[in-house]
């Protein structure tokens, strides 16, 4: 990722301006990773005893800071040390069963949400949308995810189902979708529809909720 810079907001922290961006908190902003590290090039951003508990101080001293404790009053450039998501399509074909109308085919990725709009009648995608999933600030890794639904439960599903009906909404046509398909990982089909996620967080880590169902 290139370097960013972020003008003053008073009324957003910069860790929730960084995760629009794009920037992964993999632990869940708990700071014990590292793995949300900046450094800046530009501006002030004050050193933490937390940041200090995880960065070593030739790290500090060469600008990293942690994204998730940062703090700037000003305007600040920083240089971002992840990369950005990649979304690759093999546009291969497959086989078709022709019936009128639009659907919606949607990835439930664990960082990346993509929506396509399908001709039904051709399986030809129209129209697709793509979004960071929101469910990544509290968790880059799945695990930090299902134990922070265990602690706040519906709070990862309420996030996932605004970002969703927003893409829905930007792909709709006039007449509206015939059907809509979600697919996803355990974890991620789980967390969308509401499941008990605590199977998935001890031994033998399996779900009586393992198989497709029809919500509406």
């Amino acid at each position: 990722m290139p370097a960013i810079t972020l003008p003053p907001d008073p009324r957003r922290p910069l860790r929730d301006r960084l995760f629009d961006l794009g920037v992964e908190f993999p632990c869940g902003g708990e700071t014990g990773c590292g793995g949300c590290k900046v450094r800046v090039l530009a501006g002030e951003v004050a050193v933490t005893p937390l940041m200090r508990s995880v960065l070593t101080e030739e790290e500090l001293a060469a600008g990293w800071r942690l994204g998730c404790e940062a703090a700037s009053p000003g305007e600040v450039t920083l240089d971002v040390e992840q990369w950005s998501p990649v979304i690759l399509s093999d546009n291969a074909p497959m086989p078709v069963e022709s019936r009128p109308g639009k659907g919606a085919a949607i990835d439930l990725g664990t960082t990346t949400l993509v929506a396509q709009r399908v001709d039904l009648a051709t399986g030809n995608v129209e129209a697709v949308e793509t979004a960071i999933n929101p469910q990544a600030r509290h968790g880059a890794d799945l695990m930090s995810r299902i134990r922070f639904e265990m602690e706040r439960p519906g709070v990862l599903r309420a996030l996932i189902h605004e970002v969703l009906s927003l893409m829905l909404d930007r792909l709709a046509p006039e007449e509206g979708f015939e059907e809509i398909l979600i697919c996803g990982n355990t974890a991620m089909h789980h967390l969308c529809c509401g499941f008990d996620v605590s199977p998935l967080a001890a031994v033998p880590f399996a779900s009586p909720n393992l198989r497709s169902a029809e919500v509406m």
